[in-house]
């Protein structure tokens, strides 16, 4: 909401249209958290620690090819390179989401 402000005080006036960069990457931060929270403690208590990091590899996959689209369309920015992370850390986050989930259910069966 202040980021431009906070961009404007800490930089000075001419960072005061990267306020989306900063914005997305606050975002990220937000799904990080989640997703470092749902990674080794979470899966450690079921067992699972092989998937966090299939979840890492998975990210490191979309990334590269998210780089590599941008790079083939020359497209490559500051924004553009905070939304390959933000795509990214958001597949980990859903990727974990979803195994933890579904292995939960399974020991809760057994």
């Amino acid at each position: 909401m202040y980021a431009e402000v906070i961009l404007v005080v800490i930089f000075g006036g001419d960072y005061a249209n990267e306020a989306g960069i900063l914005k997305v990457l606050l975002v990220v931060t937000v799904i990080n958290f989640f997703s470092v929270n749902y990674g080794y403690p979470a899966f450690a208590g079921i067992n699972k620690l092989m998937f966090v990091n299939y979840s890492v590899f998975l990210g490191a996959v979309i990334q590269s090819i998210c780089f590599y689209y941008l790079y083939s369309k020359l497209s490559i920015s500051a924004m553009n390179m905070s939304l390959t992370v933000l795509i990214s850390e958001t597949f980990v986050l859903i990727f974990r989401i979803y195994f933890y989930n579904y292995y939960k259910i399974q020991i809760k069966k057994v």
